[in-house]
């Protein structure tokens, strides 16, 4: 039996009382909301007057133009994101001086066409590294939300915003949706647009999406790579869990969500079988990080130049680690993910998904870390779409959750299956949402 704490009371009614919402209300009631209640959660980054008119004026105009407007679904931006009208701070000191920007991202241009709209900037760590913002997990206060995109994690979990946009360079979409209990969406690294985002690793840094409904995940997610949604996923799916030993140092819990759904799906006449990775995950960590850290010193090692005093320590740890990589090193350690990717492709041929844990556990206690992303990252380097899929809560009442990994560009596919293996397992009781 799980211990539900009031935090995760209040999310669990907060996420009801959205989804129970039709879709024409949404925008009303959260633009409602999110400002005029205190932001216990320090998810948001709230918006200046002209921002909060404008937002007020598209949710509370007249009949007239609430007839003539198109679906109107409230979505967060992760603050690595531009939004006309909104600075881009990136969660750093030396960026407090920002202007508002003047153009949308090109993501988010594409999902206003679709009729999502941004209500405000979420809090991401210093850069989308790995220095904790003030964030706090929705399910209990005392825990890490994730990172980097811990601000659309915490805002989406606690019942705030049915969407936010986050960003993934190594586990900083699906992570803190495993955390705080929301469905994602990655697609393909690399394959979203760049244009209006504050670069980290341009190799890996890619738009994904956190969401309280799969649908509006997917059809988001795909919007931002200028694909329709799928048709609905009726086949045998052939799934594959991983064997190494890597993926079975988790929770007893985690193992649980995970055994669960492999059940559900084989009892729905899909396949189920184990895949044998021979892959070093430990020491492609450290090509991983050290990729990350020169390309970050690439595009911001200035910084130690002219506003070093105002960086976090992480933060200014990996620029300064970058600056000391040589471009050889750089080029071995990106031959080395690429090596590592086309054996992980190979291995996963002949499945259609990969189910796979997001996280060691629920959440870790304290705020002092976003929390362990190794389980994600050989997925991100292997260039897979992702999907989080939370199934339940765990002892201590925090998120519990199973991931899906499709195949390199088929973005439509993987979140039709997503779409088709989420309905089984919420079928079987495996969804946070109706705890």
């Amino acid at each position: 039996m799980s211990r539900i704490s009031a935090a995760a009371k209040l999310s669990l009614d907060r996420r009801r009382r959205l989804l129970g919402l039709p879709a024409e209300q949404l925008l009303d009631h959260v633009t409602d909301h999110l400002y005029g209640e205190a932001d216990t959660l320090k998810a948001w980054i709230p918006p200046g007057e002209t921002y909060l008119r404008s937002l007020d004026a598209l949710a509370h105009g007249s009949a007239a133009n609430k007839m003539e407007r198109r679906r109107a679904i409230p979505i967060g931006v992760k603050d690595v994101i531009d939004v006309d009208g909104l600075p881009t701070r990136a969660g750093s000191k030396a960026r407090a001086d920002a202007p508002p920007c003047q153009v949308d991202a090109v993501a988010v241009a594409r999902l206003k066409v679709r009729g999502f709209v941004p209500v405000g900037k979420t809090v991401t760590t210093e850069f989308a590294y790995v220095d904790p913002a003030d964030t706090v997990n929705p399910f209990d206060h005392r825990h890490t939300p994730g990172g980097s995109s811990s601000g659309s994690a915490a805002a989406v979990g606690g019942g705030i915003v049915p969407l936010a946009l986050g960003t993934q360079t190594a586990g900083s979409v699906c992570r803190p949706a495993a955390f705080c209990g929301t469905f994602a969406f990655k697609p393909t690294t690399g394959r979203t647009p760049s244009e209006g985002l504050t670069p980290f690793a341009p190799s890996f840094d890619t738009i994904g999406v956190l969401g309280l409904r799969l649908d509006w995940v997917i059809e988001a997610s795909l919007a931002i790579i200028d694909e329709p949604m799928p048709t609905p996923h009726d086949s045998r799916t052939r799934v594959g869990v991983v064997s190494a030993a890597y993926y079975q140092s988790i929770s007893p819990e985690a193992h649980e969500q995970l055994a669960m759904s492999a059940l559900a799906l084989q009892a729905r006449g899909h396949t189920v079988a184990a895949l044998t990775l021979d892959v070093d995950f430990e020491h492609l960590r450290t090509a991983h990080r050290r990729v990350m850290q020169f390309e970050a010193h690439v595009a911001h090692g200035a910084l130690l130049a002219t506003r070093a005093d105002m960086l976090a320590p992480a933060w200014r740890g990996a620029l300064e680690a970058g600056a000391r990589l040589t471009a050889d090193e750089y080029r071995r350690d990106l031959q080395q993910l690429e090596a590592a990717r086309n054996a992980v492709l190979r291995a996963t041929d002949a499945v259609d998904v990969v189910l796979l844990p997001p996280a060691f556990g629920d959440a870790p206690e304290g705020l002092s870390t976003t929390g362990a992303a190794g389980l994600i990252i050989p997925w991100t380097y292997a260039t897979t779409p992702l999907a989080v899929l939370p199934t339940s809560l765990s002892g201590q009442g925090l998120p519990l959750a199973v991931m899906l990994a499709g195949k390199p560009s088929e973005d439509r596919q993987a979140g039709s299956m997503s779409l088709a293996i989420a309905r089984i397992l919420a079928e079987r009781g495996l969804s946070i949402d109706r705890v």
